[in-house]
């Protein structure tokens, strides 16, 4: 007799789910189940800095501690991480200041007019 392998299921999206079992006649449904998020993956911007913004008005930026299915890694350690912002490219000259280094809350750090992040040239 051979036995056959185990067929996988899983699910990707954090949330909280029943499953039902149907074989055309009868059918049942799971007690309810959590899916937390996977181990952090990568980083992505919630929100970009506007094009045409005037030089030295506050960038108010969010990004985003994901996993690698696009939850938001929202406990652990990953979900405070210290996020850094820096200049990637540019024309030349132009510095970027106010606070450039803050901690996600709940794996999601915004910036607001309260740290001031501007660059100070076009």
């Amino acid at each position: 007799m051979k036995i056959p392998i185990a067929q996988a299921l899983d699910l990707d999206l954090v949330g909280s789910y029943t499953l039902n079992a149907d074989d055309g006649t009868r059918n049942a449904n799971s007690a309810s189940f959590d899916i937390l998020h996977a181990p952090a993956d990568h980083l992505t911007w919630a929100t970009q800095p506007t094009t045409n913004t005037v030089a030295g008005v506050d960038l108010v930026p969010s990004v985003e501690v994901r996993d690698a299915f696009e939850n938001v890694v929202t406990t652990g350690a990953a979900s405070t991480a210290l996020i850094t912002l820096s200049i990637n490219t540019q024309p030349g000259g132009a510095t970027l200041a106010g606070d450039l280094d803050i901690n996600a809350v709940a794996g999601v750090a915004t910036w607001t007019g309260t740290e001031a992040l501007d660059l100070d040239l076009v």
